[in-house]
């Protein structure tokens, strides 16, 4: 890659990762987190419902369909949860916390009525074992009636909001909330954190951009948001508030103690419509009920629930309640900062980028279906152990990034690539022209001096073997001999310059660039020579090479309009005689002494003896090849002349 593609690759990598951390892309990133919990479903399995530190008591269609609530309105039920508040601190929980708001009171009209109620919250704000819920949404909260807030205490009353993102999905409860007490700013804990607190006897504190649970940092936003780590199943045990109510009005103290002793119990709406979010646990939800804990009082009423019933959103008590689950577990998840995610998109830009730079399409695409589906392996496990890294941004941004840098390279870096590939696709075999397209060192076209090795062969005795056959059959002769030449010194890196009527001329060292040119000319004469004489055992197939390897200028030669790319030179003349020399020689294969020099590995060749070529005063050391099949010849002394063919 060039300085200029490099630096492309970092623009279009900075530009698609600031692209993909714009908010209009959260809800992907939602997306993302969402099918994180889905995906750590399938791997690993959620801790078992025994083991939560929370309980749920549903307010939920039983209650609303079992006496004394069926038929009761709302206002109304203030004895009854007066009896269940009392029966849960006889029992020793924890703490309770009601998710259900009473904002009105029967009390002025039915003077006395609440007040069993009013001691059962009494009693239990005593022992800090009860926690209200309001609504923060506007200046003034929608709050319980005051005669409750008066009993309880404001200490014992905690908002019970939760942070909505821009898909509308609940993923984060607030850790505190921030509010102005007569122009001083004051954080207050949200309910889950009170929940948590009295719990674990743990107090929290709010710095400049953390938070600390006792000794423990909790992960959280500029705005003291922590991600809720929800769990497929039914992670949170749950009990009707009829069946509950019952079992109290029963005297089953025991089995209240025994579900409930130590838990922090959170009361809330388990209803079809009423205060359900659409959260990140859409994916992993199951049918609702009926509820997999111990019964104590009433029977499942028949007909209530529907197994094939599935409900994509969630009742908020059930938010709280994992929310707290994961303060006492250390459990919420950590999230990569916006910077970061960013930082994760450039580094996929880059890596896809290369790809595109340096593989074929259809490869690099291959190579990027591999590493986007190791990413969300990677997600994966590392949500498994707590941190939300963006899952479908990085595949997404890289594909971007890919598909830009691949119309930059097919437009500007390829466009040379492609003018040499027309350039020589008449004349150069396809294997050849990939490796030197691919080469950092293409020919300099218009002629350059360079080192080959020149391959002269003809077929001996092709022109009396000619007379009286007919044309047809003399050119499916000359084809089959063509073809098998011509594939051999393919194979070995040889470029056919031309036929010249039963000869071919041929060089290696270019246009590729060979690491021996001379090396490869004498394997290609070897194996030349062997399968013509396996294909024509007759001796009509048996060939004269001449091969020597010197100095010689080689690009397009000829005129503007009609050129050829080929050499010229003393080197090219020098091995024409070496052909011609093997008839009046009886040899097959003649190299001269620069071939065999610069063929250092090739040391069986056979020394024949010196000969002066027509157009050179120095004379030439002769060497040929020993061949299986033939007798080797023999070498003399003094100096042949050769003057023709």
């Amino acid at each position: 890659m060039k300085p200029r593609d490099w630096a492309a690759l970092v623009i279009v990598s900075v530009l698609v990762a600031w692209l993909f951390s714009l908010p209009v892309f959260d809800r992907l990133n939602g997306l993302g987190i969402d099918s994180l919990f889905w995906l750590r479903e399938q791997v690993s399995a959620p801790p078992a419902p025994a083991t939560s530190p929370t309980v749920v008591i549903a307010v939920d269609e039983e209650t609303y369909r079992q006496p004394p609530f069926k038929d009761t309105p709302y206002a109304l039920w203030t004895p009854l949860m007066a009896e269940v508040v009392d029966g849960l601190v006889a029992a020793d929980a924890s703490v309770i916390g009601l998710d259900i708001i009473f904002p009105t009171s029967v009390q002025t009209v039915l003077p006395g009525y609440d007040r069993s109620f009013l001691v059962a919250l009494k009693k239990a704000s005593l022992q800090g074992k009860i926690v209200l819920t309001k609504f923060q949404s506007t200046t003034k909260a929608v709050a319980p009636y005051p005669g409750y807030e008066l009993a309880v205490g404001g200490a014992n009353i905690r908002a019970a909001n939760l942070l909505t993102d821009r898909d509308d999905a609940v993923r984060r409860f607030p850790l505190f909330l921030i509010g102005l007490d007569g122009g001083r700013d004051y954080r207050e804990a949200g309910f889950a954190l009170e929940l948590a607190m009295r719990l674990t006897g743990k107090e929290a504190t709010a710095g400049k951009g953390d938070v600390r649970f006792g000794d423990r940092g909790i992960p959280a936003d500029a705005l003291f948001g922590a991600y809720v780590n929800f769990r497929g199943g039914d992670p949170i045990p749950t009990y009707s508030l009829a069946d509950i109510h019952a079992c109290i009005k029963a005297g089953r103290a025991d089995f209240i103690a025994e579900q409930f002793r130590g838990k922090a119990v959170l009361i809330g709406a388990v209803l079809d419509v009423e205060d359900r979010k659409l959260t990140s646990r859409r994916y992993i939800t199951g049918p609702e009920g009926p509820y997999a804990t111990p019964r104590c009082a009433l029977p499942v009423p028949d007909g209530l629930y529907d197994a094939t019933l599935y409900r994509r959103n969630t009742p908020g008590v059930y938010i709280h309640a994992q929310a707290v689950n994961d303060l006492v577990r250390g459990d919420t998840p950590a999230v990569v900062s916006r910077a970061g995610r960013s930082a994760i998109i450039a580094a996929a830009c880059l890596l896809t980028g290369a790809l595109a730079f340096s593989l074929q399409p259809y490869f690099a695409a291959l190579i990027f279906g591999a590493l986007a589906l190791a990413w969300i392996m990677i997600a994966t496990i590392a949500f498994r152990f707590g941190t939300i890294v963006p899952l479908f941004d990085p595949p997404l941004g890289g594909a971007v990034a890919h598909a830009i840098l691949m119309a930059y390279r097919f437009k500007l870096v390829d466009q040379n690539q492609r003018r040499l590939r027309r350039a020589f696709s008449y004349y150069l075999p396809a294997s050849l022209l990939e490796k030197m397209v691919a080469s950092e060192t293409p020919p300099a076209l218009g002629g350059e001096e360079r080192q080959i090795t020149v391959w002269f062969s003809d077929l001996a005795n092709f022109t009396s073997s000619s007379e009286g056959r007919p044309p047809q059959a003399i050119v499916q002769h000359l084809n089959r001999y063509f073809d098998t030449v011509v594939a051999i010194l393919e194979k070995h890196g040889g470029y056919v310059d031309k036929f010249v009527g039963d000869g071919i001329v041929a060089f290696f060292g270019a246009p590729l660039t060979l690491a021996n040119p001379a090396t490869a000319a004498l394997r290609a004469a070897r194996e030349v020579t062997e399968e013509l004489g396996r294909l024509a055992p007759d001796g009509s197939l048996t060939t004269r090479i001449g091969i020597h390897t010197g100095k010689a200028v080689i690009g397009n030669i000829g005129s503007s309009r009609r050129f050829n790319y080929t050499a010229i030179g003393d080197s090219v003349n020098v091995a024409a005689r070496l052909e011609s020399a093997n008839k009046a020689l009886g040899t097959t294969i003649l190299l001269s002494e620069s071939t065999k020099a610069a063929a250092g590995d090739e040391s069986d060749v056979i020394a024949l003896g010196q000969v002066r070529v027509m157009g050179r005063l120095a004379p030439l050391k002769l060497y040929t090849l020993p061949l299986a099949e033939r007798k080797p010849p023999t070498a003399w002394d003094g100096v042949i002349e050769l003057t023709s063919k």
